[in-house]
């Protein structure tokens, strides 16, 4: 069962759902196994722990297949807000007269600041594919990630906190990250495969998402 091209599947108490692409159709709500909160990351000027935090803004949270395939089918995806070789983009809402540059996005279990100090945090760490250079690589390999995070088939307990993409671009070199941040460096082996297998899932001949590589917390 792919991550991606096929239906996920997603564990409740009581029974299993699928979320699928733009899944969740009909009247009957499903709920998802966790609840996760939606975290965008804003360009900052200086580089500080109370600057990241100041620079983090909590948008949504969402409990069900519905739920959440109302926020990934209506928010831009890391193509179209993260730097592409050319332009710097902002992203104006209504009622702000300046629109702001997004330099990360974070999808973590409700209660989970995507933080290093976070409580849930700093005893783990997160496998990242770094150096992707291509943003319609970076897209699919993010969508893989999310629905298999969000679909509980990379974990079989509860290790993962969440997961984070971010544009890591300098001056004219376009560079993207993905992070999948775990709670206890003790789960880091168990789940590197799956997260591998997921991100290159549906990639066409020839394209690789790179080498995972872990970075601890403490």
């Amino acid at each position: 069962m792919t991550s991606a091209e096929q239906m996920e599947t997603t564990r409740t108490s009581s029974e299993e759902v699928e979320v699928g692409k733009g899944g969740g159709g009909g009247d009957e709500i499903h709920p998802l196994h966790n609840e996760w909160t939606v975290w965008e990351h804003h360009q900052s000027t200086v580089s500080t722990v109370t600057s990241y935090s100041q620079n983090m803004q909590e948008l949504y949270s969402f409990k069900t297949v519905q739920d959440f395939w109302k926020f990934w089918n209506n928010y831009p995806k890391p193509s179209d807000i993260f730097f592409d070789g050319r332009t710097k983009k902002k992203i104006t809402r209504e009622g702000e007269s300046q629109g702001k540059c997004i330099n990360a996005l974070s999808i973590f279990k409700k209660g989970i600041k995507p933080e290093w100090e976070d409580e849930q945090n700093k005893n783990g760490g997160e496998w990242n594919l770094r150096k992707i250079a291509d943003l319609s690589t970076l897209d699919k390999a993010f969508e893989n990630l999310l629905l298999a995070m969000v679909g509980e088939t990379l974990d079989e307990g509860n290790e993962i906190c969440g997961l984070r993409v971010l544009d890591k671009s300098k001056r004219k070199t376009c560079m993207y990250r993905i992070e999948l941040w775990i709670r206890s460096e003790n789960a880091k082996t168990a789940i590197k495969a799956r997260v591998h297998e997921a991100a290159s899932d549906g990639m066409p001949r020839g394209v690789s998402v790179g080498n995972l590589i872990w970075r601890g917390h403490k």
